[in-house]
């Protein structure tokens, strides 16, 4: 699927979508209740993973966070990207998917494949439109993501990143020269889940 995650994802930022009501959370509770200013519904089939073509379903429910908010909670952060001839705005569309079907095995990598964006990534080559991406660590690699290279010129790649919080994916697009930025991406997105905590709801963070 994540041939067509990189498409639609695209497609989302830039025409938008419908907003689904959700109620506002106290920060308590084992459930994710996003506030209807960030929330937006779109039949979606799946979550993440190496392949791109994965089994299940997701929540169907998604986060969009505008490229100007992101911008303003992370220093540095590049809201407007020129792609070729045309410039991209990089709002974080953030798809929502159990653990259990986005979490892989960790790959080997061969040496001299780390990615000169982020010393902590590695590339895993691969012969599919995509390449995966682990994360080295103390403890060693463990999955982070993929990648896709993009026939633009200049050459660039957009990745898309596969965050784990308890038992709850977040899989949301990054392009390549916002690629260093992935551990601060990484942490709003975690805030925001603290906060939108609540008691009741159809998107569990915890089982």
């Amino acid at each position: 699927m994540k041939i067509a995650t990189f498409l639609l994802v695209g497609a989302i930022i830039l025409t938008g979508c419908s907003s689904s009501t959700n109620s506002v959370s106290a920060g308590t509770g084992r459930f994710l209740c996003i506030p209807e200013s960030h929330a937006v519904t779109i039949p979606l089939s799946g979550g993440s993973d190496s392949g791109f073509d994965p089994e299940g379903g997701g929540y169907g429910t998604s986060i969009l966070i505008q490229a100007e908010e992101v911008a303003r909670l992370i220093p540095g952060f590049k809201a407007e990207i020129g792609v070729g001839s045309n410039v991209r705005y990089q709002s974080l569309y953030v798809m929502l998917s159990p653990r259990s079907e986005v979490e892989r095995d960790p790959l080997i990598v061969p040496a001299g494949q780390t990615l000169e964006e982020s010393e902590s990534l590695a590339r895993v080559e691969s012969d599919a439109f995509n390449w995966p991406v682990v994360e080295q660590t103390e403890a060693g690699p463990i999955h982070w993501g993929s990648c896709a290279d993009r026939f633009t010129r200049p050459e660039s790649f957009t990745c898309m990143r596969d965050l784990l919080i308890d038992d709850l994916a977040m899989t949301y697009p990054i392009h390549q020269q916002n690629l260093h930025l992935y551990p601060e991406i990484d942490s709003m997105l975690m805030d925001k889940v603290k906060d939108w905590r609540c008691p009741s709801g159809k998107i569990p963070i915890e089982h």
